[in-house]
């Protein structure tokens, strides 16, 4: 707790006074999360915690012990503490792009370095700043964020959103963001956020393969249908790609890029028809549908199957993984990327394996 007062004298000292603003919600907000832990072991031994949360927690604690021993993520107190927000949400995120291109506008802080995104802990203010984006004209993606990582700094608790998640999603989130704890690079969203998806999609097959196989079934069998949404929607974004970067005019641009996102949509209708599938990708291809989505997608799961191709390539073992991915890390961005496309040219042909 005591960082934050040196943390905000450090903000106010790099950063313009039109900033302090921003700093000031997120400042509060990390405190009002950290003021509302209580220790994990606590609420399960207290006897008016309800049977369904007491089991809940319980495999959270479990997961979070299996993520040290077995996955090489730290060893603290993040994930071991809980914090009730008594809402459904714990950060509101904007991803906002120019309206012919697939780059995020980048925001650029201290410690953590540029993102992609910028994040409130209300809901209202970040709509606003949604709202002012597409008034200037960008692509706008805005939504709900149910965990996040403080890299590190503090110790993360278990929030009340997670345990809103089915079981399965629960725990990848957290083997997700302890991953961050782990390695993190400053001004590299993609290569920061493919690295945690990594670790969550492996770590979350070598939890649920030995726990509890036919939840594992049913966890592959949603990942696949995951990765085929994301594979109409990663040929949707280099199609775009294409035309933004062509010499057709302006004007031409705009109707291409609306025919593409048609095209998208006409084609999740008819993935939506085949049995077994449900309604969670409803969203993603209404009016959502747009350069900022399609940016958030491209930053989660860009280089996971280079990730994965260099853990296997360790004999899956995670200390070594991870202190490789340190190492590529520390080396100029164009270095890294070369060595990740290396990496990405001997992963299998399909992201699910």
């Amino acid at each position: 707790m005591r960082r934050f007062p040196s943390l905000l004298i450090v903000i106010a000292l790099l950063t313009g006074c039109a900033d302090l603003g921003y700093y000031a919600q997120a400042v509060n907000g990390q405190l009002w999360v950290l003021s509302a832990r209580k220790p994990v072991q606590a609420l399960i031994d207290d006897p008016a915690t309800s049977s369904a949360r007491r089991a809940r927690l319980r495999t959270a604690l479990a997961a979070r012990s299996f993520a040290s021993t077995e996955l090489g993520l730290p060893d603290n107190d993040s994930y071991r503490v809980f914090s009730d927000l008594k809402r459904s949400y714990v950060v509101w995120n904007v991803v906002a792009t120019p309206p012919l291109s697939l780059s995020p506008r980048q925001s650029c802080f201290p410690i953590t370095g540029c993102l992609s995104y910028l994040g409130w802990f209300s809901r209202e203010r970040a709509e606003a700043y949604a709202d002012a984006r597409r008034a200037a004209g960008d692509d706008v993606f805005s939504g709900p964020v149910d965990a996040y990582s403080t890299l590190g700094w503090f110790d993360d608790p278990l929030l009340n959103t997670m345990l809103a998640w089915d079981e399965a999603d629960m725990v990848a989130i957290v083997f997700h963001e302890l991953a961050h704890q782990r390695v993190y690079i400053a001004d590299d969203s993609a290569f920061n956020e493919s690295y945690a998806t990594t670790v969550e999609r492996v770590g979350m097959r070598r939890w649920l393969s030995v726990k509890d196989p036919e939840a594992y079934r049913n966890w592959r069998d949603s990942k696949r249908r995951d990765a085929r949404v994301r594979a109409l929607l990663r040929e949707t974004r280099d199609a775009l790609h294409r035309v933004y970067t062509s010499s057709l005019d302006r004007s031409a641009k705009q109707v291409a890029k609306r025919d593409l996102l048609d095209q998208a949509r006409a084609r999740y209708r008819g993935l939506r028809g085949e049995p077994g599938w449900d309604r969670r990708y409803d969203a993603w291809f209404g009016e959502r549908l747009n350069n900022a989505l399609l940016a958030v997608i491209d930053t989660y799961h860009r280089w996971v199957p280079a990730f994965e191709a260099m853990l296997r390539a360790g004999n899956d073992d995670f200390e070594a993984f991870h202190a490789e991915v340190a190492r590529i890390g520390r080396l100029d961005k164009t270095e890294r990327e070369a060595i990740l496309e290396h990496y990405l040219s001997r992963a299998p042909s399909s992201e699910e394996r």
